[in-house]
């Protein structure tokens, strides 16, 4: 027997900016679910299988909550795109010390991670990052601007699908809103 919806929270913005809803049943239970999972269950009017389905913002912004930007996929595909993001994680890039100007190789999770929290780097060892750290301390040296944040190649596949008009790797398995 499905369960009768009794309400329905928010939406709720998030500290990353999306959205989700809080939905309580009559049975007093309750339901944390995505605003744009939400959003298109009640088009349906069914709620998704977890296990088979989710659902993808055709133009790769998941803030853009319009019906006609969301569409089901199968969670396999979604996990194959998100999965090439994990695989990003684990190539060498080869990049030069901020410092000194050596040549090194680094993983990229690790220039990811030092883009994000707006240090300077790349360093070739903790020898020249501690020799930058002294010569700012001690004002010989100006503060470096922080590093860049790598581009992701999830939005790039994304973006490759886009160029090439399409939204998708295979067809939609439920249509959404009309595209005229």
């Amino acid at each position: 027997m499905a369960k009768v919806v009794k309400k329905v929270h928010g939406p709720y913005t998030r500290k990353d900016g999306r959205e989700h809803v809080v939905i309580v049943y009559t049975d007093l239970t309750k339901r944390t679910v995505s605003y744009p999972k939400y959003l298109v269950e009640q088009k349906l009017g069914r709620e998704l299988d977890p296990k088979l389905e989710t659902i993808d913002h055709i133009d790769g912004n998941p803030l853009n909550n319009d019906l006609s930007n969301l569409q089901v996929i199968p969670l396999r595909e979604h996990t194959s795109l998100d999965s090439q993001y994990v695989a990003d994680e684990c190539r060498e890039v080869t990049v030069a010390c901020v410092y000194c100007g050596t040549s090194f190789t680094r993983f990229y999770k690790y220039l990811k991670d030092a883009g994000t929290r707006g240090t300077a780097g790349p360093f070739c060892s903790r020898k020249c990052s501690g020799q930058y750290g002294a010569a700012v301390q001690n004002s010989v040296q100006e503060k470096l601007p922080s590093t860049e944040k790598p581009e992701v190649r999830y939005t790039t596949r994304k973006k490759q699908l886009l160029e090439q008009g399409k939204t998708r790797l295979s067809e939609p398995t439920v249509v959404l809103a009309d595209k005229t």
